[in-house]
């Protein structure tokens, strides 16, 4: 029964991404069918790309995993509660850990964040270049400016790698942290139990709160994950208000 649930809950979330991403295309062309000349200069062609693919991607991915915002939390508490009944004070150790790892999680959030952005400048600005250069091409071989343009576009597109780069790191990171977060919180947990309160370790209590540990490894994997979507969403979401309120014709 969880796995058809869930497998129903997948789908109609991938389908609502699907929806939204081409709800947000549409719009995005429609805007600029409507665009005044005032607009046409604030948006270029290479801008409106971005949207209608990239921006509109970020938001629609969202879906998949937006839920997991409010059900991990919960799931989070539940399982700590279901630790305290088994081992009593020692799962607040364990949730000591989970409480530093949140304002963890909000630092990575900001920088990967602050980060897209930033590519998000790069890639509107090779792309701006590379449309420029194929609407002026006469020009362009007129002039012999084939190898200046090459390196204008190669420079950009490397700053742009580098900050995609710096993406992946902290993503790598932040779920390198999260993923032995389940680890560190199972050891402070047994630490206190066994060691403080000197309770024995008998299999009726390890086994069952080991299974618990096993159970809050998923929202504490997937939380920052959201937490990466989230942040990119926001940064396309600010994108598209911006050129949605460009000024229209009469």
């Amino acid at each position: 029964l969880r796995t058809l649930c869930e497998q129903v809950y997948f789908y109609y979330a991938q389908a609502s991404g699907i929806c939204i991403k081409g709800s947000l295309s549409t719009s995005v062309y429609r805007k600029t069918m409507r665009l005044s000349a005032a607009g046409r200069d604030g948006g270029t062609t290479g801008e409106v790309l971005n949207h209608m693919q990239l921006d509109a991607q970020r938001v629609g991915d969202l879906m998949l995993f937006i839920n997991v915002l409010w059900s991990g939390v919960l799931q989070t508490l539940g399982y700590m509660a279901l630790l305290y009944y088994y081992i009593g004070w020692a799962a607040i150790g364990g949730f000591a850990i989970m409480v530093f790892l949140v304002p963890l999680q909000k630092y990575f959030f900001k920088v990967i964040a602050a980060l897209r952005g930033d590519q998000m400048k790069l890639t509107d600005r090779r792309v701006k270049l590379q449309n420029e250069a194929l609407s002026g091409v006469k020009i362009l071989k007129l002039n012999a400016w084939e190898d200046p343009t090459r390196e204008e576009v190669e420079g950009v597109r490397g700053e742009e790698i580098k900050k995609g780069e710096k993406i992946a790191n902290v993503n790598a990171v932040n779920m390198s942290i999260m993923n032995t977060g389940p680890t560190l919180v199972a050891l402070a947990a047994f630490g206190i139990y066994a060691g403080i309160m000197k309770k024995p370790m008998v299999p009726e209590v390890i086994f069952p709160a080991l299974t618990l540990f096993s159970l809050l490894r998923f929202p504490v994997m997937f939380y920052p994950r959201c937490l990466s979507l989230c942040a990119d969403a926001i940064v396309a979401l600010r994108r598209l208000q911006k050129y949605f309120l460009l000024p229209e014709a009469a």
